[in-house]
């Protein structure tokens, strides 16, 4: 059970750091942006969620402007 738990939590800090590292080289990449809003959301902490949804925002077309602004209505009921 503890080498499961970890093994997810592994998969975890690969995920954030592979995000984390696009943003640094292409810091307004809307796809990047809404991924590392989603995992934030995914991982319960919705303060950074919000955060990078709303900086999404600045990146996004109409189309991703309204699912974005759902989002964010849902996490800061």
């Amino acid at each position: 059970e503890l080498a499961r738990i970890n093994a997810a939590l592994e998969k975890k800090d690969a995920e954030y750091n592979a995000y984390k590292e696009g943003l640094n080289y292409n810091p307004n990449n809307i796809d990047l942006l809404i991924l590392m809003a989603s995992f934030y959301e995914d991982t319960s902490n919705y303060i950074s969620a919000v955060e990078y949804y709303k900086k999404s925002l600045q990146s996004a077309d109409i189309e991703e402007t309204g699912w974005i602004e759902f989002k964010l209505s849902q996490l800061t009921k």
